[in-house]
C-alpha cells in the first residue's frame, strides 16, 4: 500500500465483510509515470507483433504510445532501440501469408464463424467450421484457439497448417473457455509440441 501511494496511486479502504483496499475509482496512471524504457519496452512489443500480423491498428498503437515520449528523451529510446529489436516472423513460416493472418484475426475481432481446410499432424486433411476465439503465439509460431463443430470440443490449429479460410458472415455467441484455461489442461499442447519440434515452415 505505501509504494502505491508513494507512486501516487490513490489507495481506497472499504470497510465491512466484503471490504478490502482497491484504487480509486476514475483514477488514470499518469504518463509520467511511465520511465523511457518502459516505453521502449511497450512499443518494441507492440511494433513485432503489428509487423508479424499485418496489423495497422496496432502499429498505430504502437505510435501513440511512442507520441508519449518527451522530446528531450528521444535520444535515449534511439539508443535502446539499437540494442534490442524483436520480429515474430520466421522465415518461410506463417509471416509468408500475411492474408491468412489478417483473415484469423478479423473473424475473432468479428466474432464470425471460420470455415478453413486443416492438415492435422498425420497429414490428414478436412473442412471445418470453427468459432474463432482467441489468436495464440506459442514455441515460435502462431496458432488459432477456437471451438471445432466438426470435433463439438476446444481444440488449438497451427496457423502455417490451415489453408482455403474463408471468413462466414454467420456470428457466434463466445463460449466460456479461454486459452489459457484449455493450456493448463492436460496434454492440452501434447500433440503440438511434437509437432513443433519437427516442423518449423509452413506445413
Amino acid at each position: 500500500m505505501e509504494s502505491l501511494d508513494l507512486a501516487g496511486i490513490p489507495v481506497v479502504s472499504v470497510q465491512g465483510p466484503q471490504g478490502g483496499y482497491r484504487i480509486k475509482s476514475g483514477y488514470r496512471m499518469d504518463r509520467q509515470l511511465l520511465t523511457v524504457d518502459d516505453l521502449f519496452d511497450i512499443v518494441t512489443a507492440l511494433s513485432g507483433i503489428a509487423a508479424s500480423l499485418g496489423n495497422r491498428r496496432i502499429g498505430a498503437t504502437a505510435e501513440k504510445m511512442r507520441s508519449l515520449l518527451p522530446q528531450h528523451d528521444t535520444g535515449l529510446f534511439a539508443e535502446s532501440s539499437r540494442k534490442l529489436f524483436i520480429d515474430f516472423s520466421m522465415p518461410g513460416g506463417p509471416n509468408c501469408r500475411p492474408e491468412l493472418l489478417q483473415t484469423v484475426e478479423r473473424s475473432v475481432d468479428e466474432g464470425r464463424l471460420l470455415r478453413l481446410t486443416y492438415t492435422n499432424r498425420r497429414l490428414g486433411s478436412a473442412e471445418r467450421i470453427q468459432e474463432p476465439m482467441t489468436v495464440v503465439f506459442k514455441w515460435r509460431s502462431w496458432y488459432l484457439f477456437a471451438y471445432c463443430r466438426l470435433r463439438e470440443g476446444y481444440r488449438l490449429f497451427r496457423l502455417s497448417r490451415i489453408r482455403n479460410p474463408e471468413l462466414l458472415a454467420e456470428r457466434f455467441h463466445r463460449r466460456g473457455m479461454t486459452a489459457e484455461e484449455y493450456e493448463a489442461g492436460p496434454g492440452a499442447w501434447d500433440g503440438l509440441r511434437r509437432a513443433g519440434r519437427r516442423h518449423r515452415g509452413c506445413a
